[in-house]
Order: C-alpha cells, then structure tokens, then sequence
C-alpha cells in the first residue's frame, strides 16, 4: 500500500551524456547540413514549398466590329448592301480563331431543278441524247444525268443535263484575283475580353475594368500594336493581319 502511493511521488529526469568524439561530432553536423541544404535548396527553392498554387480558369472572348459596304449591282448576290457581324463572320464560332470574309462567290437562287452539267466536268460532254445515261453520276459529277444532251445554238457540243441545285456554282471569283469585295475589313476593329479565375484563393481579374466606359475604350484605345496603353480590349484588325503576312 505504502509503495503504491510512493509511486505517485516519483519523477523522472533526463540524463544528458557528453561525448567528446571528433568523428561522432564531425558526422552529426554533416547530417545536419544536408538536411538543411535539402530544406533550403529544394523544398524552398526549387518546389517553393512555402507556396501555395491553384489552377487558373481562364476564359477569352474574341469579336470582330465593325460594318462594310459594297456597290456592285453588276455582280449578283452582291450589289449594293450594308455588310454586319453576322455576314461576314462565318462560322460564328471558332477553336482558338476567328474567320473574316473579305471575299466571297455567292450563288443566287439555287434550287432542285435540272440544268446542263458543267463543261469542266470530265464525261458531261454530249453531242447527241445517247451521250447521257439516265441516272448516271459522272466523277466529280455535280448530279445526276437525265438522259439529254443540252446543246447551246451556235455550238457542236454540248453538256448532259443533270438533276441537281441549279444554278450551279462558279467559282469565277467576281472581281480580279488582286481585289476584293471587302476592302473595309482594314478598319474593323478586334475585341478582346479576357476572365480569370482563381477559385482557392477568391481572386477574380479581368483586362475590361469597372470604371471603364465603352466611350472609353472606343474612342481612346483603338491603337497599334506597337503603343503601350493598360487596360487596352479594342485592336485594329489590320494590324494583327501585317504581323502574319
């Protein structure tokens, strides 16, 4: 009973032994430098352990602005007209790109009729009905032949009529290969809105600012490639053309 409660009294102190041994003490301090050249170098410096990282989700939108004009009431499909966004931006939506027409062969009125092959197409040539096969599809064809041999007056040979959509595509550009029908995309302008996210850290950043206006931008930040304005979203399409030719 006695030693029971005895126990109750009792500590414990450390004992501490000193050892005077060079190569004991030379091999601690080797250890010790190691770890801590591996502390400072790799995990501080290299992984940069003290910081903490997250993914950005980012998320870029691209526009093209601007409005074209065209006077060519010689060339069907084209003539005089007002050209927007929807015209000539197609497809809408591109991976990484965007598409800019400045030239275009346009077909008027295209529907399933029958019509004279094309002269270009090998076998569509015909000088009498027995030339064309009904229901036969030529290589590189752009229909079905009917059975008739259309022969213009004035001519010894003519081209078998087709089932197809009629009239059939031309792909004669409408101007000379050194024009084009939209001379005005120099002066369209290319948008540019740039989000980012980081989700871990509640830290959201955007090139368009709050307290800039859209008078703002159009009117200030329409500039070359070659300035240096913060918070610039609107480019001179141009520009970005010279830098690919």
């Amino acid at each position: 009973m006695v030693k029971g409660i005895a126990v109750l009294f009792e500590y414990e102190t450390p004992k501490l032994v000193q050892i005077s041994n060079i190569k004991i003490g030379v091999t601690q301090r080797l250890l010790q430098l190691v770890i801590l050249i591996y502390v400072v170098c790799w995990v501080m410096i290299y992984e940069k352990g003290y910081q903490e990282n997250d993914v950005a989700k980012s998320a870029v939108t691209t526009k093209v602005k601007g409005v074209g004009f065209t006077n060519f009431p010689n060339i069907p499909g084209i003539g005089m007209r007002s050209w927007d966004v929807a015209d000539y931006i197609v497809p809408p939506l591109e991976n990484n790109a965007l598409f800019v027409v400045t030239n275009m062969i346009k077909t008027q009125r295209q529907s399933l009729s029958k019509c004279a092959e094309s002269s270009f197409v090998p076998g569509a040539a015909c000088h009498e009905d027995s030339d064309c096969k009904p229901y036969f599809i030529t290589h590189l064809g752009n229909g079905a032949q009917t059975g008739k041999c259309i022969i213009e007056s004035g001519s010894d040979i003519g081209s078998c009529e087709i089932y197809s959509w009629c009239p059939l595509e031309n792909d004669t550009l409408p101007l000379d290969k050194k024009s084009f029908l939209f001379p005005m995309v120099y002066n369209y302008t290319l948008l540019i809105k740039n989000d980012i996210n980081f989700e871990k850290f509640g830290i959201h950043r955007r090139n368009i600012q709050n307290w800039a206006s859209k008078n703002f931008f159009v009117h200030v930040c329409i500039i070359k490639l070659t300035q240096k304005i913060d918070f610039v979203q609107y480019f001179n399409l141009v520009q970005f053309l010279k830098r690919l030719m």
